[in-house]
């Protein structure tokens, strides 16, 4: 059975009773318009408008190949799938979705009304956009971005999700404002671009962790990946041959990060509290596994560590790795500190900046830093080459370096020094009272280097 067009107008109600092509438009202005469980769908070749009224689905797969609009009235799904060949619009009524997938092929725009989306997925190809007073219900499921060329993804206000899928090609899916996911994270292909916005794996209520899965790019630009506070035991892999890269990554009070499988991060992990176990087993004894920063996304990938905890980063035999030829941005922040997992690897002494801002305490450093960039050291605070004949040296033509703090060398060996081989290198004290600003050790295997306001050198100076 077909028909050209079917309008649905007050008071009726239209049963299904075979199957039914609708080659034109379906237009429901009010009434009701019921599929019977018979298993026949109502396929429409056109668009379905409801402007009132309600839509039953039935028992079988529900194809509209035009566009979907839901102006006022009641769309119900059912167990099975809906698929949408344009574009999906709701600017008022309700649309419920059940178990069955949604198969949106344009974009997905809300503007009104309200939306409760598939309890399994949820697929969008065109890009999807929340605005104005509206109501999305992510109902358990996942929303998937999976078509191709560049879309944005425009969560609109307080958007919650269970799960969050981008699988778009080579192509770029652009986030416009912050939003939060409750449960799982991929990025499968395509690249996820945050920009200066955020998603932050959410507690719910449930103590459920997150699996955060790329095996694609997120690029992040003062966004960021947010673990809020105690969103713990949360999985970070890369299951493909060539490796994901993930981006910013933030880790707040009680949260967890388990790495189960190598990752590559190009941006900025911070650490405000938390831990990032290198290990595929909460609580260690698993297989050990690395983070390896590069330059993908970044000119210089970073490491901020806010926290006060001694083993922020830890995992026996997993270690903070750096691509080669890739120099990194190092911050110490929080209280007395030893430099862990972040600064194992025969790469990872390979700094840009190392800056220590540790509340007035000590970082002891466990292996050699080659500083391409800047060195500083704020006031009242230590950094103890402790470790076995390690040195810090200063590369950088040029270099500008500020030392209010203490360079020291609890060893006490002659082996253990600051080594300058940049020429032109600066590096200044301190006239404030109370700043010790000491070096221990020192050889300069470099030409014009100048020591301004260096209250002291404890040690050797070898020229």
């Amino acid at each position: 059975n077909w028909c050209p067009i079917a309008t649905v107008a007050t008071g009726e109600t239209v049963l299904k009773p075979s199957e039914v092509d609708i080659v034109g438009d379906l237009t429901i202005n009010e009434g009701e318009f019921d599929q019977d469980t018979n298993g026949n769908p109502v396929d429409v070749k056109g668009g379905l408008t409801l402007s009132g009224g309600t839509f039953t689905a039935g028992s079988d797969n529900q194809d509209v190949d035009g566009k979907f609009s839901l102006n006022s009235g009641t769309y119900t799904a059912s167990g099975n799938d809906l698929d949408v060949g344009g574009d999906f619009e709701i600017s008022g009524g309700t649309f419920t979705g059940k178990s069955g997938d949604v198969d949106i092929e344009g974009k997905f725009d809300q503007t009104g009304g309200s939306f409760t989306a598939s309890s399994n997925l949820t697929q969008v190809a065109g890009g999807f956009s929340r605005s104005g007073s509206n109501t999305f219900t992510s109902n358990d499921g996942t929303v998937e971005l999976d078509g191709s060329g560049n879309v944005d993804f425009s969560p609109g206000s307080a958007l919650q999700l269970d799960g969050f899928e981008v699988d778009n090609g080579s192509d770029t899916v652009t986030l416009t404002s912050s939003f939060f996911v409750d449960d799982d994270l991929d990025v499968s292909n395509g690249t996820l671009a945050f920009g200066s916005n955020n998603i932050r794996l959410n507690d719910d209520g449930t103590n459920d962790a997150s699996d955060v899965t790329v095996d694609g790019t997120m690029t992040t630009g003062l966004g960021s990946l947010i673990l809020q506070n105690g969103k713990t035991a949360n999985d970070f892999s890369s299951s493909s041959a060539d490796g994901g890269v993930f981006g910013d990554i933030t880790v707040n009070s009680g949260s967890e990060i388990i790495v189960s499988q190598d990752i590559t991060v190009s941006g900025t992990i911070t650490m405000n509290d938390g831990q990032i176990e290198l290990d595929d087993t909460e609580g260690g004894g698993g297989t050990a596994h690395d983070i390896t920063l590069d330059d993908d996304n970044v000119t210089h990938p970073a490491i901020v560590r806010n926290a006060e905890s001694a083993d922020i980063i830890t995992g026996a035999g997993g270690i903070v790795d750096v691509a080669t030829d890739v120099t990194y941005n190092l911050t110490y922040a929080g209280d007395t500190q030893t430099a862990t997992q972040e600064l194992q690897s025969g790469n990872a002494g390979n700094l840009n900046n190392l800056t220590i801002d540790n509340d007035g305490d000590q970082v002891d450093a466990p292996a050699s830093l080659s500083i391409a960039g800047t060195l500083d050291i704020k006031s009242g605070n230590t950094i103890d080459l402790d470790g076995a004949n390690e040195t810090i040296t200063l590369t950088a033509t040029g270099g500008s370096h500020t030392v209010a703090g203490d360079v020291i060398n609890s060893n006490s060996s002659i082996d253990e020094f600051v080594k300058i081989t940049g020429d032109n290198t600066e590096i200044t004290g301190s006239t404030t009272d109370g700043d010790n600003a000491a070096l221990d050790n020192v050889e300069v295997s470099a030409s014009n280097v100048t020591f301004t306001n260096l209250q002291d050198i404890t040690g050797n100076l070898n020229i």
